[in-house]
Formats: C-alpha cells, structure tokens, sequence
C-alpha cells in the first residue's frame, strides 16, 4: 500500500510545453549614417519539460528543463559582435543555440504547517517583476525569452489565517542566470536574500534586500579583467486589489555597491559606487463587459540614467528584460542602437585600443534610462483577449550616443554629434489579439508601430509583427 502511493504519487503531472515565435520588421537607422538593421524576418523557439513529484507528505520534488530557446531561422545579424560574441543575451548573429539546454527547476523542498525549506535549482518571480523575474508569466506584449535561474538552498515560514498571512524568508544562492550574470558565459555570482511577504487575498506587500558578489568573465578589452562588483539591492512591492475592481500595485527598487567595470581617466582603475533606482506605479479596473472582462490599466515607470558614464559612479537601472511594457523600443530598437554605437567605437581606424567595458553599454530588452507612461485596454473571454497599448517614453537624462561622444573627447553627444539635449524617446503604439481554441493552447498576434521622438530624430517610423504559437502538452506545472 505505502508502495503503491509512492509511486502514484512520484510519477504525476509530466508536461512538455513548446513556444514557437515569428517575427517581421521593417529595418531602421542605427546611426547618423543610415546604417539599418539586419534583421527582417526570423523565427525562434523555446521548449519546457518537466514533472512535479509529491513522493510524501508535505514533500514536493520540481523538475522542468529549458531547451532550444533560440533563433532557428530568418535573418542573422552580426550588429555588436566585433565588442563582444555574446553582445546579445538572446543569440541574434546564428542558430548555436539550438542546442541550449538549462535546468530552470530540479528542486525538492518540505513545508510544514510552520515552516519549510527548498534545495536546488529554482526560479524567482518578485513582486511585479522588475528586478527578478522568472520569464512564465505572460508578458503586456512581446514575449518572455529569459527567466532567472538560482541554485538556492532557502528557509521560509508558511502563511496562514493566524499570522495575517505573514512570511518570512532567506536563502543563498548561485546564481546560474539573471540580467548581470550567465555561468554558461564564464560568469561567476553568488547572493544572499533575506525578506518578508504579507500574502492576504486582497493586499500582498513585500520586501528583499540582499548582498551579491560577481566576478565577470573575461574581457580582453579591460585591463582589469575579470571585474568584480558588489551589489546591495533594495526592493519593496505592494499589491492591494480593491472591492470595486480597483487594482493599485507599485514596485520600487535601489541597488547600492562598488564595481570596477568602469576604467577611465577618471576612475585610472579605482572602484566605483553603484547607485541606480527605479521603480512603477499603475493602476487598473476589472469590470464586466458584452460577456467578458473589460480592464483599462495606466502605469508609470522610472528606470535612472547616468549623465557621466566615465566618471566614479554607476547611475542607470535596466528592468528585467521580461517585463514587458511593449514591443519594439526597448526589445529592438534601443539595444541595436546602442549595439551599432559601441562597434563604430571598436573600429581599429578610429583608436587602436578600443574603450573598455563596452559591452555594458548594451541593454538586453528592458526599460533603461526612462520615464514612460503606459495606457492600456484589454477586454478578455475564456478564450479570446483583444488589447491594445500607448507608449509614451522619454529618456531619464538626456540621450547620449557612446560612438559620438568618444570622438568627441568623452563630452556627450546624442547621435548626430551635436550636444546631448533630447529627452523624448518616442511613442508606440501596439495591439495584441489572444486566442485560445481549447485550454492548453494560446495563439497570439501583436502588431506595433513606433514613432521615433526627438532624441531618436535620425530614425524613421518602424513597425514589427509577432506571432507565436504555445502548447501545452500533460499535467499541471
């Protein structure tokens, strides 16, 4: 009898979950020079599987693989990897990634009425997600492509009626891949998390604080290689969902350390300070509407920049690249723009010893250096989700180009060598259409245009379609 329930019970819910994803553009401007982008069309893919095993009471064991997240055809692009192989996190220059393969769960873990514990490899989705996300959930619009990943051994109390839902937490971890770090690249980083959760049905408010240390892979442009950073972050979340529909919800983080990423005349190989904050705010509304869930959401967001790249403190905060907030700014636009520039900077005709670090320079998909506002409308059937999106974004210091500005003696330049004075990023607008014909697949069509502002004045407007197909295949994950 023991025997037959072990078993039962350790062999459940398997599940394979596939992701396919389209993309087509229209090519911009990356410089003052026209150069385009090179990408036009491409197709990826990304594949989960996995099982949850309950072998005993209060036991739990997670499995669940990644593999194949990668671009499998279409245009490649070689835009940023004469700085660096591995310039983008998501491969864009060919298909080796095909064969990636990265545990996201092999975790076993106890909870008890009071307490529990966890051991091995899991994900981490925090508060909104601005800071650590575990790349599952459903993006606004876009897709999730990444997710962190630790090795964690943690502690937790367990939330109940008698302790108002009150959760207390700490763990140390290995960090296998997040937006700093990437074991799988030569990167090394460990952290260790302490925090508490109220989690009641109607308010849910947390706060982590943490130490990390990381020792970057090597950098044969930097004559400190391996660099180093040490990293204190604070981040706090509350959501509070209101009788009436009303839903309020705010992220905010700082991050404080030392680093010696940056090597110039200024810092001559001293460390550093860290110093970058940011956060959201939004608001929505839940009511019913012809038969579905009619949900208008505005939400603000801040991400700090750094007006002095060269000097002795690192100012700007980059979100994690899977919140989403649209499709082509901050996933395509930006990080090519920035890529373009930090290549024009390696150019042996323009310095035989090229900066240092430029790398950092290119953002891997989420919001850096902003201000925007978001104004959202989704309605939403048990099969059918109709959403369309504005984007409104300015820079949180002027925009400043990397190439421009090096030529020029290290004074900022915006991308047509003049000063840097622009803020106004542009606006984007988007749609999304969702469908589901049955429970475990999910279609969908996001379709975007954006209309450059005047600190991207040598660009034209550009539009992207996605599509992507998702299914899922077995139990519960």
């Amino acid at each position: 009898m023991i025997l037959s329930f072990f078993v039962s019970q350790a062999f459940s819910q398997p599940y394979l979950e596939g992701e396919i994803t389209g993309y087509q553009t229209l090519p911009f401007s990356l410089d003052n020079e026209a150069t385009q982008s090179q990408q036009e069309s491409w197709l990826r893919t990304r594949f989960f599987i996995g099982q949850n095993l309950a072998p005993a009471k209060n036991w739990r064991i997670k499995t669940r693989l990644e593999f194949s997240n990668a671009q499998i055809w279409g245009d490649y692009s070689t835009l940023g990897t004469s700085v660096d192989d591995n310039i983008f996190r998501i491969q864009r220059s060919d298909n080796s990634d095909i064969f990636y393969a990265l545990p996201r769960d092999l975790s076993i873990s106890y909870t008890s009425e009071k307490w529990g514990f966890n051991i091995g490899v899991q994900s981490f989705l925090w508060g909104l997600g601005i800071l650590s996300h575990d790349g599952r959930n459903t993006s606004r619009f876009g897709t999730t492509q990444q997710g962190n990943t630790y090795a964690r051994a943690g502690l937790f109390t367990v939330p109940s009626a008698n302790n108002r839902g009150m959760m207390f937490f700490g763990a140390a971890d290995i960090i296998i891949r997040d937006e700093n770090a990437f074991l799988y690249e030569g990167d090394s980083a460990a952290q260790f998390i302490t925090g508490v959760q109220q989690l009641q049905p109607d308010l849910k408010w947390g706060f982590i604080s943490g130490l990390r240390y990381q020792i970057d892979r090597e950098d044969e442009l930097h004559p400190l290689s391996p660099t180093t950073s040490f990293a204190i972050p604070f981040d706090g979340y509350v959501q509070w969902d209101l009788k009436s529909g009303l839903q309020l919800a705010a992220e905010s983080v700082y991050v404080y350390g030392i680093t010696n990423r940056i090597y110039s005349e200024q810092t001559r190989g001293e460390n550093s300070s860290i110093g970058y904050m940011g956060g959201v705010a939004r608001i929505q509304h839940n009511s019913a509407m012809l038969q579905g869930t009619f949900n208008p959401l505005l939400e603000i967001g801040y991400a700090s920049g750094d007006a002095n790249s060269t000097d002795q403190k690192a100012r700007t905060l980059s979100f994690h690249s899977d919140y989403n907030v649209g499709l082509l700014l901050y996933d395509e636009i930006l990080p090519k723009v920035q890529a373009r520039s930090m290549e024009r900077l390696v150019d042996p005709d323009l310095s035989q010893t090229p900066p240092s670090g430029l790398r950092y320079g290119v953002s891997q998909g989420g919001v850096s250096n902003s201000f925007y506002t978001q104004l959202c409308t989704t309605w939403s059937t048990e099969t059918l989700l109709i959403r369309a999106g504005w984007l409104h974004a300015y820079s949180a210091v002027p925009l400043s180009d990397a190439y421009q500005s090096g030529i020029s003696g290290g004074y900022l330049k915006d991308h047509l060598g003049e000063n840097a004075e622009q803020y106004a990023l542009g606006n984007e607008l988007d749609i999304r259409l969702q469908y589901s014909p049955i429970q475990n697949i999910r279609l969908i069509l996001d379709a975007g245009t954006f209309f450059p502002g005047s600190a991207l004045s040598f660009m034209e407007p550009s539009w992207m379609l996605m599509a992507q197909a998702n299914v899922l295949v077995g139990g519960a994950q």
